[in-house]
């Protein structure tokens, strides 16, 4: 054998464990969905706002109010969470479920949380790449403040959507759909975590709504996949067995007030408007039964809930908030064993045409 060959074949099998976890460098092979079947926030997003548009005023305006809270605790958190992992992801939701999760504590938990983490980590990469967007943190020439965050990274991958928010709201509507006694506390660090992003500046707020709304999206797409309901119940019996809890049938949906803030006054709230979390709501379930035309769907339950700003019934921030909550609806839904035969249903009649 020659000696090129001998050092070939040895390289393989040094990485033949590597084979199983990744498919290509750097890209799981243990994804739900590939990125080329998940909706596309390219196309049912829009396009972020421009500095020189009205929409632009909220950017800045929630910019100054990350700036503030910087050399604050809160301050301190965000910079932590700039470190994202499914390591990061384990120690966060570890806080909101009361126990740790772990490879080996809770390895049916650890498994839909890695898997769908990654899975979500594609769900931003097409709009940033079709739109480049410049990051706050370079726009006003700062120097990060993420203990994690990079200035050539920031400086050379897009701020719309926010990643970070994609992978960790995901993570929360996962979460809270296996857990639904606790989907309040799941979600308002779902929820945080965005926010955590604003106020390290390496991302706006329409980059962290955008990425709120991807993370939806993507998991209306994991629940087309079969082997995610397997991963799901096998998580939940863990969940229940781990804390000692009980299924709780009376859990009710999830409170906004819990999830995204009470509002304090017309020129602050980011409280939900019904008609928005309505139209975002039945998009994403659409999105499920007829996921070949979930860009379509999901563009419009987008521009649906923006009518309520158009006719003067809600600000933006409140369109902004309502879709939060149809995401976190959706999750409690789906932890009703009636509404999964419904959706079955429903899914077997599309298919039959």
């Amino acid at each position: 054998m020659k000696k090129t060959n001998r050092i070939l074949l040895a390289s393989a099998l040094i990485l033949m464990p590597f084979v199983s976890v990744y498919s290509q460098w750097g890209r799981p092979a243990n994804l739900y969905v590939e990125r080329e079947n998940q909706p596309d926030g390219g196309i049912f997003l829009p396009a972020p706002p421009d500095t020189s548009s009205v929409a632009y005023i909220d950017d800045f305006m929630q910019w100054q109010w990350g700036k503030s809270m910087r050399s604050t605790e809160r301050g301190e958190r965000a910079s932590l969470e700039s470190a994202s992992s499914t390591t990061e992801t384990a120690r966060i939701y570890s806080e909101a479920l009361g126990f740790q999760i772990s490879r080996t504590e809770t390895p049916a938990i650890y498994n839909l949380m890695s898997r769908s983490y990654h899975t979500a980590e594609q769900a931003s990469k097409n709009p940033k790449e079709k739109y480049m967007r410049i990051r706050p943190v370079i726009q006003y020439n700062e120097i990060p403040t993420g203990r994690s965050d990079r200035l050539e990274s920031l400086r050379t991958s897009g701020s719309y959507p926010s990643g970070h928010t994609t992978r960790g709201m995901a993570t929360a509507l996962v979460f809270a759909e296996m857990a639904p006694e606790y989907q309040d506390t799941i979600l308002r660090r779902g929820f945080e975590y965005g926010e955590s992003r604003i106020i390290v500046s390496a991302h706006y707020q329409s980059d962290v709504n955008a990425g709120y709304m991807c993370a939806a999206a993507c998991v209306a797409a994991m629940h087309s996949v079969p082997d995610f309901y397997a991963d799901m119940e096998a998580a939940r019996a863990e969940y229940y067995e781990k804390s000692g809890r009980k299924p709780d049938a009376k859990t009710g949906l999830p409170d906004g007030r819990r999830v995204v803030g009470q509002p304090v006054d017309t020129a602050s709230t980011r409280y939900y408007g019904e008609v928005a979390q309505y139209c975002w709501g039945m998009a994403l379930i659409l999105t499920e039964i007829a996921p070949d035309h979930a860009n379509d769907i999901l563009a419009l339950g987008y521009r649906m809930g923006s009518s309520g700003i158009i006719t003067g019934q809600h600000w933006a921030t409140d369109i902004s908030a309502a879709r939060i909550m149809a995401a976190g609806v959706v999750a409690r839904l789906h932890a009703d064993p009636d509404f999964v035969k419904l959706l079955d249903e429903a899914k077997k009649e599309y298919a039959g045409g």
